[in-house]
């Protein structure tokens, strides 16, 4: 702190804010108070589902907790009771006193499943212990937990009670660390139109009539964007996604919609993007997995590749690296982007080569078809398990080690144009990498290059899209 009297050269910390109290309790402006809140809402549920608080309430002795040997308290096995509670069924709350052995009442309150979630990371470790809440040992081993992802309610919910959870089972001895999670990410909502009709409440987005009416009556309906939710009827289930495009497909959109930790609209449309997006990957394979079935794995040396072949090996280990790196900072969606981009780039090869009536190089094609699925994995599991078989291999691609990126492939000294005329493909060129983005230059070589094949026509439009193409309208 500067310019503040007697307070200068203080820094931030709990004694700076200790020399603040005192100064305002001395002048008479303030005091010092500690303030907790612990919310209770977890606690204090008058429901049958849950876990029962052990203690036992005698208007003698006051409140106890139940005996070590009469734990776990369980639920009392009872037919279907709706919203009825514990305080509802005399046959658990009646009780003797642990103490005087006169009449109790049990509690009957009952602690939410966040409750339980607040430790069971540490009982996952020895679950069949039968004579201990958990093996000291290997917690202390394994934990904390190295990520842990959750919406924005966990922060103030789940979070807070496993924290707090955590730190009382430190201060028993029983493990050696304060904080159960070492890192947090937040992930954000998933919203969809919610429909509401004055007279008859939230309509299902499927029942909506065309117009935004009322099935019921025709009634114009009130839309509003909101987070997927029951009350509002707008969540879309995943059955129906998975019944008509399949698993993979959904999982695919879920992780594609945009960065994770965003608030995102669902789209329907963006659902069959995907499902298409993986039939042109099982076409593509499909039509090559004999050839790749049949090559031997070897090493690329980019020496000994054509202009066509090198792009295509640029590209493959561009997404190895960029997906690597995606799924280390949960950029799921980007991750999404660049395996779409590589299948994009491998149909233009193999599309090229059969045009220009050129062979694709088998050992390229092998590791481009099997880096494509295996960086696919990931996102649609059982899509890839199905095409890993498929070109010649006998174990689960979980086996299979992730690709690794050669990184000498990322050296780009020249970027392949690919030469358009009337949006045909009719040929391709490499230019030094620092005019690939220079329009002119790349204007002037296109035309050159294809002269022959204007056939006397004049080029009336030149489109340039940098680094990547010449179209030549003529």
């Amino acid at each position: 702190m500067i310019n503040s009297s007697t307070f200068d050269g203080l820094e931030a910390g709990e004694q700076t804010i200790r020399k603040f109290i005192a100064f305002l309790e001395e002048k008479g402006i303030g005091k010092s108070e500690i303030n907790f809140r612990l919310r209770d809402w977890l606690i204090s549920r008058q429901r049958y589902w849950g876990t029962p608080i052990p203690m036992i309430h005698c208007e003698k002795c006051g409140t106890l907790p139940v005996p070590k040997n009469d734990l776990p308290v369980l639920l009392p096995d009872v037919e279907f009771l709706g919203k009825k509670g514990l305080a509802e069924i005399p046959d658990f709350y009646e009780t003797d006193c642990p103490a005087c052995g006169g009449k109790a009442r049990r509690d009957t309150d009952t602690m939410d499943t966040f409750v339980d979630s607040s430790w069971y990371y540490m009982r996952y470790l020895s679950s069949t212990d039968n004579d201990r809440i958990f093996d000291s040992d290997r917690v202390n081993q394994w934990l904390p937990v190295d990520q842990y992802v959750g919406g924005i309610e966990h922060a103030i919910l789940h979070l807070l009670y496993s924290r707090f959870v955590t730190k009382a089972l430190r201060d028993m001895g029983l493990v050696n660390f304060g904080e159960p999670f070492t890192k947090l990410f937040t992930q954000g909502m998933i919203t969809h139109q919610a429909y509401r009709c004055k007279t008859h409440g939230w309509i299902p987005p499927g029942d909506v009539k065309q117009g935004n009416r009322c099935p019921q009556g025709e009634e114009p309906l009130l839309v509003e964007l909101a987070k997927m939710s029951k009350s509002k009827k707008n969540t879309i289930a995943p059955t129906d996604i998975i019944e008509k495009y399949g698993t993979d497909t959904e999982r695919l959109y879920t992780l594609f919609m945009g960065p994770p930790e965003k608030e995102i609209e669902w789209n329907d449309e963006g659902v069959r993007g995907g499902y298409r997006f993986l039939n042109r990957v099982w076409t593509l394979v499909e039509k090559y997995k004999d050839v790749i079935a049949t090559t031997t794995a070897t090493a690329i040396k980019s020496e000994e590749l054509n202009q066509r072949d090198k792009q295509l090996w640029h590209v493959v280990n561009e997404k190895i690296n960029s997906v690597t790196r995606d799924f280390e900072k949960f950029h799921f969606n980007t991750a999404v982007a660049a395996v779409m981009e590589l299948s994009n780039e491998l149909g233009d090869y193999v599309n090229s080569r059969e045009e220009q009536k050129h062979d694709s190089n088998p050992a390229l094609l092998k590791l481009a078809i099997e880096s494509l699925i295996l960086l696919l994995s990931p996102m649609t599991p059982f899509v890839t398990e199905e095409l890993w078989r498929a070109i010649g291999h006998d174990e689960a691609i979980l086996k299979s080690e992730w690709p690794k990126c050669d990184q000498a492939a990322l050296q780009r000294d020249e970027t392949l144009i690919v030469i358009q005329v009337n949006g045909r493909l009719r040929d391709q060129m490499m230019v030094p990498a620092e005019l690939s983005a220079d329009k002119a230059e790349l204007e002037k070589r296109a035309l050159r290059q294809v002269e022959g094949r204007l056939q006397g026509k004049t080029a009336k439009k030149i489109i340039v899209v940098p680094r990547k193409l010449v179209n030549i309208v003529a």
